[in-house]
């Protein structure tokens, strides 16, 4: 029963990436490239037809769905993803190792924005596929928090409700494209508002798309070697990052705001807490930037610290963020967006929380005897709810120390294992640039990237699903 389900929802995975093959084709023919757009057009019938196989071998099993196959769907799409999304590299790019094909794939789909290869060594043909791949990595990202983890209490306390989240142990794969194209539809609408922004300041029609698809998603992975100064003015850059921006806002509030359509939303997603903190932490980087660079500098600062905060990370100018200490960027970097988001990291909610729930327990050690009940914004919420968000912390942090390890065994200097540890599990491959400039991801090794590439995956699946998994029987029970 477990092989016939892991084999029908393999061949629905297959056809969204055999469609998404067939529209990369159809771009590629657009800008003229033929070639391109025969591989995409063959891979795309291929693993349609593999797809229609699994599909049609597995029609008698049934729908229902349990916690684990959930989660088992999870790690199948991120087990698969890196596999299909690597695949046109090895037709249409430069010659590299299996161990650079995976992370060429990885690097896309799980929207981290890490690559072997400058965007001058690449055909547009390939600046579209990792467009693409960011943009279906991105909203899968958002769907899977949003029907399996945040429904499962593995995301950690719900603070905001929404009517998304309503699990049903029926049906998973119909409800996860479900809610794939509502988070889908949102993300088009504000891609396609970027790609507008973008072509009105001079962007060419291949730089907007990418762009625009790898901002909303927070991949951040760019079509040009240029700084984004040199592509865009500075007012349509401001608008452009204050739109990826909204990749790492919290999807659930967005999708609140958006049902209820009126003016007093647009206030309403900025009043929520964690969209607060990620104010609050683009307000210190660019202070920090001012002052180092003066406040002449002060609107490319703010650029900036918006595409870093956002965790897109594209590099608008020559020099900003990079002479701020690299503990701060670091930091932050592993703080990450705001939960049911596309940005990775810790999440803005959990530490939150954390940092509330540690000031109760200060105050019951100073009074003892009186009753002490956490509270965050007006909700008491009980101890127990704590666990799960102390479990993902702790976690994380043994997460992030096995990466420098590996790191430095591989080897490499201790700051450049931190930083390169921080990055990739917190899908954020543009910091290294910003911080140690004296390794490139072009420089990596293949025993550094197939590392790197598992930081990666861990960063998407979250620390508490992976847990799940291993202790599935107990956790079922």
């Amino acid at each position: 029963m477990m092989i016939l389900r892991l084999i029908q929802r393999s061949g629905r995975l297959l056809y969204i990436f055999a469609a998404l093959y067939g529209v990369a084709a159809l771009l590629c023919f657009g800008i003229i490239e033929v070639y391109a757009a025969i591989v995409y057009l063959s891979l795309a019938f291929v693993f349609g037809l593999i797809g229609f196989i699994f599909v049609i071998s597995s029609i008698t099993e049934s729908h229902s769905e349990t916690n684990i196959d959930a989660l088992m769907l999870l790690m199948l799409f991120w087990g698969i993803g890196p596999v299909l999304a690597a695949l046109p590299f090895a037709f249409l790019g430069p010659d590299m190792s299996m161990a650079s094909l995976f992370f060429e794939g990885m690097g896309v789909i799980t929207t981290s924005g890490a690559s072997g290869f400058l965007p001058s060594e690449l055909p547009n043909s390939l600046h579209i596929w990792r467009a693409l791949g960011q943009a279906v990595g991105g909203v899968v990202v958002t769907t899977f928090a949003i029907v399996i983890l945040a429904t499962l209490n593995l995301t950690g306390t719900g603070i905001h409700r929404s009517v998304l989240f309503t699990h049903q142990h029926v049906d998973l794969f119909s409800r996860v494209m479900s809610i794939g194209r509502i988070v889908g539809s949102v993300y088009l609408g504000l891609a396609a508002l970027a790609v507008v922004v973008l072509l009105l300041e001079g962007a060419s029609p291949v730089q907007a798309f990418c762009l625009a698809l790898g901002g909303i998603s927070t991949g951040g992975l760019s079509p040009t070697d240029l700084p984004l100064a040199q592509v865009i003015a500075p007012v349509g850059a401001l608008g452009f990052a204050l739109i990826c921006l909204c990749g790492t806002f919290n999807f659930a509030v967005l999708w609140d705001i958006i049902r209820r359509r009126d003016g007093r939303g647009i206030l309403q997603a900025f009043m929520n807490v964690e969209h607060r903190g990620l104010l609050v932490m683009i307000g210190i980087l660019t202070l920090l930037s001012v002052l180092y660079l003066g406040w002449p500098n002060v609107i490319d600062s703010l650029i900036e610290a918006i595409f870093f905060v956002s965790t897109t990370g594209y590099d608008y100018n020559i020099v900003s963020l990079e002479l701020i200490p690299p503990v701060v960027l670091i930091s932050m970097t592993l703080v990450g967006g705001a939960a049911l988001s596309t940005a990775g990291g810790l999440k803005v909610i959990r530490l939150l929380l954390l940092f509330r729930h540690l000031e109760t327990d200060l105050s019951r050690l100073t009074h003892p005897s009186r009753v002490y009940p956490v509270k965050f914004r007006g909700q008491h919420i009980h101890d127990t709810s704590f666990l799960s968000v102390w479990m993902y912390f702790f976690g994380y942090t043994l997460l992030f120390g096995g990466g420098i390890l590996a790191f430095a065994a591989t080897p490499l200097d201790f700051d450049l294992s931190v930083t390169l540890s921080a990055a990739m599990l917190s899908n954020m491959g543009p910091l290294l640039p910003y911080t140690f400039s004296e390794l490139a991801m072009t420089e990596l090794t293949d025993a550094q990237k197939m590392i790197s590439s598992g930081l990666m995956f861990a960063g998407r699946v979250e620390v508490l699903a992976i847990l799940a998994l291993i202790f599935a029987r107990r956790w079922e029970n």
